[in-house]
C-alpha cells in the first residue's frame, strides 16, 4: 500500500510496543518521518524505525503535566507535525 506519507511528520504516543509500535513501523515503512513516544523504551524503537525512515523519541509520562510540556517542546523542535496517534 503506498500512503504517499514522504515529507510528513507523525507522532505516535505509546508506540514502543504493541499497537502503537505497529502503527509507528507502518508510517515509517510508507515513509512518514516517525516520532515515537513512550514512558521509556525509545531508543530500541527509533533504531527499528530508521531503518525506514526518519525517526526520533521522546519520552515521559503522559498523566504529567510538566512531561506533556517537555515533550510539546522537544516535538516542536523536530518539526511541524501532520499526523498525531494518540495511542494510550
Amino acid at each position: 500500500m503506498d500512503m504517499q506519507l514522504s515529507g510528513t511528520t507523525a507522532l505516535v504516543t505509546g508506540s514502543t510496543k504493541g499497537i502503537g509500535k505497529a502503527i509507528a513501523l507502518s508510517l515509517a515503512k510508507e515513509g512518514a518521518t516517525v516520532i515515537g513516544h513512550g514512558r521509556s523504551g525509545t531508543d530500541a524503537l527509533v533504531q527499528e524505525l530508521s531503518q525506514f525512515s526518519e525517526a526520533h523519541g521522546v519520552e515521559g509520562d503522559l498523566s504529567s503535566p510538566e512531561d506533556i510540556q517537555r515533550i510539546c517542546h522537544e516535538v516542536d523542535a523536530i518539526a511541524p507535525l501532520d499526523i498525531l496517534v494518540k495511542n494510550i
